[in-house]
């Protein structure tokens, strides 16, 4: 993602792939990924995002957030 010029879907999706394989491969349960997708695709709506929006750093706090939820659920 940091070496993308235009964030799209195709970016995002190979973002959350990349931390999905190494969530997988930490033996993190596949519910609990499959989830944080869900979520991180639901915050970071790429179509709904107006133009000046800095996507990169929306996207990395959907992440950010995601993550830490998943360590600290309640």
């Amino acid at each position: 993602m940091r070496n993308a010029t235009v964030i799209d879907e195709k970016v995002l999706n190979e973002c959350l792939n990349e931390i999905t394989r190494a969530l997988l491969q930490s033996d993190v349960q596949f519910k609990l990924v499959r989830d944080m997708q869900t979520n991180i695709k639901k915050i970071v709506n790429l179509d709904d995002l107006a133009a000046g929006h800095n996507k990169r750093k929306i996207i990395q706090q959907a992440i950010f957030y995601e993550l830490c939820k998943m360590l600290d659920p309640g």
